[in-house]
């Protein structure tokens, strides 16, 4: 067979571009805009199959974490386009899901490693859009937006795939998360200190680039912490330790148990790993600052518990206390108890109202789970109460999917739990801190909004995913001469 020659492919080329150049052009002129939106959408198609799909997908998903960690809220709510409702975690869902369909299409091999982790989540996601195809008749796009806390869920799958194709994409991660952790603490003390700024000033649309919600600010600093610690522990670099100290004292300075939670399970996680000097550090660090504020406190003649470390304690001994019956005495934590009271009453409520009308399907996505909250317990001015979530990811869906969604879920957390055990008793660090760090995100969530939006749901379901892609389709890496330890192990 003759080969055409490249002359000609150029003439021939070039002449069809111009004619639907010509044609797109006319299109556009006479108000016609289907036409030139196809070609738009094929020339994409054509331009990002011919490039490196792979590493263009790596970008975006370091982009979404670097960004969900940084802007936070500000980054999440970001909208370029306001009559187009594309923010970034939905925008970067569909370009990721995009990018991976075309890399398979150039990919003869299929080495993805189907678990039951897997099917339990895919389960919960199927029995979600049955549940939400239902409710969006009822509800209209209201379902749509409460049915994101399950649909964040295919950012697990992606960041497997990813994970299958690309073992390094997991350290990557992390070395964002690390680093990105430094520059959200610095601008959550200037967003504290001066919030006009950013709002005023550091916005587009109305919208601010960079908007931070205390609780997970608090909850990145103690995965940012851990990370820190170990990359200290493993090179011995005393910025990394500082970092760590400075980023847990960020943790406590944003008065949210739910972080101090997390961290401590992390901490746990590396200590039973054999990494014990964190605690020691913590242990110590705590220790002399106590002893400076107590002899502060002393030297000023004032009483001790005029100090954060009655703040400190009373936010510990609270959180053993879920229907808020304690009296707290700290500024900071003097409203603890009802805060505790305000969840009891409100889970009770929902549990109650969910097992006696729909016990195995719950009430669905778009029904107001706050409806009863709001004639119950705020019988005062409910109009002025605009939270759809009772913070906790189990009542929640509990709530909107029953028992069969309530039972998948907690199928497939079980499975987690049960990984990140395991991973403290393997020489991976990177496998731990993953399995750890997804781990710490759940159990923020169990007191908090944080799976039902995308700031906190979307870096849980990529760590979920990562850890779970490392897990099960190891790779072997080869050394060279004279490494002392497999580099795998290291998180960043």
């Amino acid at each position: 067979m003759n080969n055409l020659d490249p002359v000609w492919r150029d003439r021939i080329w070039i002449a069809g571009a111009t004619l639907v150049a010509v044609v797109v052009g006319a299109q556009v002129a006479q108000g016609g805009l289907l036409f030139p939106a196809l070609v738009l959408v094929t020339t994409g198609i054509v331009i990002l199959y011919q490039l490196n799909s792979e590493r263009l997908g790596k970008v975006v998903l370091l982009g979404l974490v670097a960004g969900y960690l940084i802007g936070n809220r500000g980054f999440a709510q970001f909208n370029p386009i306001p009559s187009v409702p594309l923010l970034p975690g939905e925008a970067g869902l569909g370009l990721l899901l995009f990018l991976i369909f075309i890399e398979r299409s150039k990919r003869s091999d299929d080495a993805f490693s189907f678990t039951w982790m897997d099917g339990l989540i895919l389960s919960w996601i199927a029995f979600g859009a049955g549940r939400m195809v239902i409710d969006a008749r009822a509800y209209g796009f209201v379902a749509v937006r409460d049915f994101a806390t399950v649909y964040y869920a295919a950012y697990y799958f992606i960041a497997k795939t990813m994970t299958i194709q690309d073992q390094s994409i997991g350290r990557s991660v992390l070395a964002v998360i690390r680093i990105s952790t430094v520059p959200m603490g610095v601008l959550f003390l200037f967003f504290e200190a001066f919030p006009d700024f950013f709002i005023q000033h550091l916005s587009i649309g109305g919208i601010p680039l960079i908007f931070y919600k205390a609780d997970l600010v608090g909850l990145y600093a103690s995965i940012g912490a851990v990370l820190h610690f170990v990359r200290f522990d493993e090179e011995g670099r005393p910025l990394n330790l500082v970092l760590c100290l400075l980023l847990v004292g960020l943790v406590i300075s944003t008065n949210n148990r739910a972080s101090l939670v997390a961290l401590g399970v992390l901490v746990a996680c590396i200590t039973l790993a054999g990494r014990w000097r964190l605690g020691a550090w913590l242990g110590v660090a705590g220790a002399l600052a106590s002893v400076a504020i107590v002899a502060s406190t002393y030297l000023s003649n004032e009483s001790w518990q005029d100090t954060v470390l009655i703040e400190i304690y009373e936010a510990a001994v609270s959180i053993t206390d879920p229907t808020g019956t304690g009296n707290y005495l700290g500024e900071g934590t003097s409203s603890k108890g009802d805060n505790n009271l305000f969840r009891w009453v409100w889970w009770d409520l929902v549990m109650r109202e969910t097992w006696a009308e729909a016990p195995l399907t719950g009430m669905g996505f778009g029904y107001d789970l706050a409806l009863k909250f709001e004639q119950t317990y705020l019988l005062s001015d409910p109009t002025d109460f605009t939270v759809r979530s009772p913070h906790s990811i189990l009542i929640t869906v509990f709530g909107r999917m029953g028992l069969v969604g309530l039972g998948l879920f907690l199928g497939f957390i079980t499975l987690m739990l049960k990984a990140t055990w395991r991973a403290t008793r393997s020489d991976n660090l990177s496998l731990l801190v993953m399995w750890g760090g997804a781990s710490a995100i759940f159990l923020s969530a169990c007191f908090g909004v944080v799976l039902e939006g995308p700031m906190g749901a979307i870096p849980f379901w990529i760590l979920l995913g990562l850890a779970s892609g490392m897990d099960t389709a190891p790779r072997p890496v080869s050394f060279p001469a004279g490494t002392k330890s497999n580099p795998s192990s290291h998180p960043v």
